[in-house]
Order: C-alpha cells, then structure tokens, then sequence
C-alpha cells in the first residue's frame, strides 16, 4: 500500500518467461559485436517499455490532476464544521492539491534514448513520493471529512505505484545485464592479458632450456677434460707426491716441538737479558723472536746472530746480571743449546729441503689448469641447478596461467548465457 489508508488484495499470475536455450559456437573475435548487439537490442527494448508506461502514468497524472481539482473546489459541507477542523481540512486540501499540480502539472518527456529513461525514473519516482508523503502527513484530515476522494487518490496511486515497480524492475534487469556485459569485456581483457604472459613464459621457457642445453654440453665437456686429467700418468704421480707432501705436516710439527724444547729450558734467562740488553735493535728484536717460536727464527743466517745473543746471556747469568735459581745449571744449559745449534739448523734444513723437493714435483703438474677445470664444472653444476629451479617453477606459472585461461574461458560461457539467454561455446581462434 503506498501510503498506509488500508490493504488492497494483490493477486496476479507468476509470469513465466520461457527462454529457448540454443548452442552456439564462437570465437573470442566475435564476442564484442554479439555484446554490442546485445547493448543495442536490451537498449531499444527497455527504451519501448519505458515509453508504453510512460504513456501509462502520463494518463493517470492528469486523472490525479483532476482529482486534485475536484477535492479543491468541493466545499465538503464544512458550513457546520467547528473551525479549528476547518482550518486543519483547508490546509489539508490546500497543501495535498498544491503539490500534486506542482509535480504532476507538466507531461513528462518522450522517451528516445537511455537518458530519457533513467531521468523519466527519477522524476516519476520523486514526484509519486512527494505525494505520498503529503497524503500520508494529513491522512486523518483528508480520510475523515473528505473519505471519497482518499478512496480515489490511494486507487490512484497504487496504480501509479505499480507502474513505477515494472519501471524500476525493467531499468533494474536492464542494468543487471550491463554488469555481466561490462564482466564480459573485463574478461576478455584477461584473456589477452593471460595469453601475452603464457606467450612471454613459453619464449622464457624455451630460452631457459636452450640454457640448460648449453650448460649441460659445458659440462659434459668439462668432465670429459677432468676424466682424461685425472687418468694421466702426472696427475697420479702428483697425487702420490701430494700426499707424502701433506704426510710432512706433522713430522713438521714433531721437529718444531722438538727445537723449542730446547729453548724452553733457557727461556728465562732470555726473557731476563730482554729487559737488561745493551744490544743494538736488531738483536733485541731477534732475542724476543727466539721467545716466541724459535723454530721459526732458526737459519744459517742467523745463527751467528743467536750465538750473540747466547753468549752475552750466559755472560749475564755468570755475573749475576740475571738472577736464576741455579746459576750453573742455567749456564750449562745455555752451553747445551749453543753446542747443538748447528745441529738443530741442518735439521731444520734437511728437513725444509726435502719439502722443497717434493714442492718442487709438484709444480710439474699443471695443477692451475686442473683447478680451473674442477672450478668450471661446480660452476656448471651450480647453474645447471639454478636453470633447473627456474625452468620448474615457471612451468608451474605456465599451468597456472593456463589453468586460469580455462577458467576465463568458462566464465566468459556463463556470463554470456546470462546476459544473451544464449548457450555459446568459446573456441580458440
């Protein structure tokens, strides 16, 4: 009911549309002239609609009009009427007649295009409310002392009312289907969109793979080049060289302890003489050395250096320049140490001599050559892994995308069968 005066029995038919389903093959290339072509007919078919009720409601304005004018010079027998009901029934009428001429006085426009439509909705809208609203503001004046004419208007705008549900149900559908052609068109974006990237994935795939057939042959190369190295004759012997060159390490390590043993046992007294040494620079900083790692001070070089340094300590010790617990064993001590001085250093020699020689075979070897080899093939290794991990996972983005075109492709079907009430099946073109 449009403005609460009772409830009107409603009874209509349920209005089937029967729509006869047809299959259709197309290609993508036609779907935006079978979409205008939708636009076009859904358009002009809301446009001829539109235009029937507003010929409709155009004929029931001026039947309100009159209405309005009949209840606007009707007296309504108020003579015996108390006053203040008449100035509320005057004002009534006044106020209900003086909006319906002002919104249903002038015809509305013809209907010719999709504009004519929307703008005829809104004012037919409009116009039908503000009579409502002021009939419903003074319902209890106009349905006590004017009953006939509350019978009238509220008949008379029901059917207006009606009228303007078939228009907004009509505009309503007609905007409904625009959305699922504007669904279409958005569709149809992604497919091209889809297909550029499946297209720009396959031309990466196949870069890729001719990577990984070219790193693959690199590699193959390189092993080959390893495997002929590896079983030649100098490769085996700088094998066997190179092992008994890493077995010296720890004879190294025995003679190292060995001579600083030798030092240990008079490392007092030198560390004594460092603090009271009257000697140049040079062997101040030697005897600090001996210290350390006489070891690695020990040569023919310096030997003649180190007897200096022994002999001005024992001296110091004999004076007792350097105080010690026992200053004859710390003497002898020193003496011991000058005494196989010589000897430690042709140890230390023969020794160094012998790891030269074996240094010296390895060198025949073109181990740089080998070690590039070897580098060159964990490099390939490297990216052939690295080309593999690409290539997987952009196979995985190209099922995806595919995956996604089909779906696209589904959409388009059902989307197109809401908007035309047509079945079409999408081939590839």
């Amino acid at each position: 009911m449009v403005f609460g005066w009772g409830k009107k029995n409603q009874t209509s038919d349920d209005q089937i549309e029967v729509v006869t389903s047809t299959n259709s093959e197309i290609t993508l290339s036609e779907i935006p002239n079978i979409l205008n072509d939708i636009e076009q007919l859904r358009q002009k078919t809301l446009i001829a609609e539109i235009k029937t009720f507003r010929n409709k409601i155009d004929t029931d304005r001026k039947n309100l009009l009159s209405i309005a004018n009949q209840l606007k010079n009707d007296n309504l027998k108020t003579d015996d009427m108390d006053n203040h009901l008449k100035i509320i029934l005057s004002r009534a009428i006044s106020d209900v007649s003086s909006t319906i001429q002002k919104e249903f006085q002038t015809s509305y426009a013809e209907i010719k295009s999709l504009n004519d439509v929307l703008e005829f909705e809104k004012k037919a809208t409009k116009a039908i409310k503000k009579v409502v609203d002021v009939l419903r503001k003074h319902k209890t004046g106009i349905a006590l002392f004017a009953k006939k004419y509350a019978r009238k208007f509220k008949d008379a705008l029901e059917i207006l009312d009606s009228y303007l549900q078939e228009i907004k149900n009509l505009t309503a559908n007609y905007k409904s289907n625009q959305e699922f052609l504007s669904i279409i068109r958005e569709n149809l974006e992604k497919v091209s969109t889809t297909r550029s990237m499946i297209s720009k994935q396959n031309k990466r795939k196949t870069e890729l793979e001719n990577l990984l057939q070219h790193e693959s042959s690199k590699l193959e190369e390189l092993s080959s080049k390893e495997s002929k190295i590896t079983s030649s004759p100098d490769y085996n012997e700088y094998i066997t060289t190179k092992s008994k060159l890493d077995s010296l390490d720890s004879e190294e390590k025995q003679l190292r302890y060995s001579i600083d043993e030798h030092f240990v046992k008079i490392s007092r007294p030198l560390n004594k003489y460092v603090h009271i040494s009257s000697l140049d620079k040079p062997l101040k900083i030697l005897n600090e050395k001996l210290l350390v790692s006489p070891y690695d001070v020990l040569s023919e070089v310096k030997s003649s250096d180190i007897i200096t340094i022994l002999n001005s300590v024992q001296a110091s010790v004999s004076s007792g320049a350097i105080s010690v617990k026992d200053t004859e064993k710390s003497v002898q001590q020193i003496k011991d140490v000058k005494d196989i001085l010589s000897n430690l250093i042709k140890e230390k020699n023969d020794f160094y001599q012998n790891k030269l020689t074996y240094i010296d075979e390895l060198k025949k070897f073109d181990f740089d050559s080998f070690k590039l080899c070897r580098d060159g093939i964990q490099k390939s290794k490297d990216e052939i892994a690295n080309i593999t991990t690409k290539h997987t996972g952009l196979l995985q983005q190209i099922k995806e995308n595919v995956d996604s075109l089909s779906n696209i492709f589904s959409t388009l079907e059902t989307s197109l069968k809401s908007a035309s009430s047509i079945s079409y099946k999408i081939i590839s073109d």
